[in-house]
């Protein structure tokens, strides 16, 4: 191991090393998700998402204050699980920002 003995030689593995390390690390911290991005979606994200292209939210609120059917959001949900495409976790979070708003 005579190429350990220079100077420059030893250098060049120690950089080789760190830039191994450096890439390892970079790849690493690719891989893992943004803490943003495992946060749950807001109502007002799934609302765009599954409901504003085909309803008004001011025109639904106002359907939905006058009907007693829909005073819940027990009952707003169980309307969503057949309407839509949202899965039974986005109708709820959707159908509680109704309700709350419907209170409003």
């Amino acid at each position: 191991m005579n190429f350990l003995r220079d100077p420059i030689d030893r250098l060049a593995i120690a950089l080789g090393l760190l830039l191994a390390a450096a890439a390892s690390a970079a790849a690493w911290r690719a891989s893992v998700p943004h803490p943003a991005a495992l946060a749950p979606p807001t109502a007002a994200q799934l609302w765009q998402r599954h409901c504003a292209h085909c309803h008004e939210r001011a025109e639904l609120l106002s359907t939905l204050r006058s009907s007693v059917a829909f005073d819940q959001a027990e009952k707003l949900t169980e309307f969503l699980a057949t309407h839509g495409r949202a899965n039974a976790i986005e109708d709820r979070i959707i159908a509680e920002e109704l309700s709350l708003e419907i209170h409003r």
